[in-house]
């Protein structure tokens, strides 16, 4: 039986994006990741699998992260304006000119 983590994942996922943000993911070493997350390598391994599914995983987060964003903000922008719009959200995400969730999620 494994034993329970003595980490906080959300924490070394924190470290890990900054890591890659700033190094890329070709200039990251599993040694940089390591040493910014303070945990071993079993654990790393154990609780991420290879450091490219980290990466994944870190993506993933970010844009579910941005979908919500987008959706809660148009859902709030339709409350205060006290009407529903048909079809398309005002709302605006990352400055490119899309609108509404979908352009959050990249589709």
């Amino acid at each position: 039986m494994a034993r329970p983590r003595e980490f906080d994942r959300d924490a070394a996922l924190k470290r890990a994006m900054s890591v890659f943000w700033a190094k890329g993911y070709a200039g990251t070493s599993t040694d940089d990741l390591l040493e910014a997350m303070s945990i071993g390598r079993q654990s790393m391994y154990g609780a991420f699998g290879v450091p490219i599914a980290l990466l994944l995983w870190i993506n993933f987060t970010a844009k579910l992260l941005l979908f919500c964003a987008a959706w809660t903000a148009t859902q709030n922008e339709e409350d205060s304006d006290g009407t529903e719009e048909s079809g398309e959200s005002a709302v605006e995400v990352s400055g490119g000119g899309a609108s509404g969730p979908a352009a959050a999620s990249g589709g």
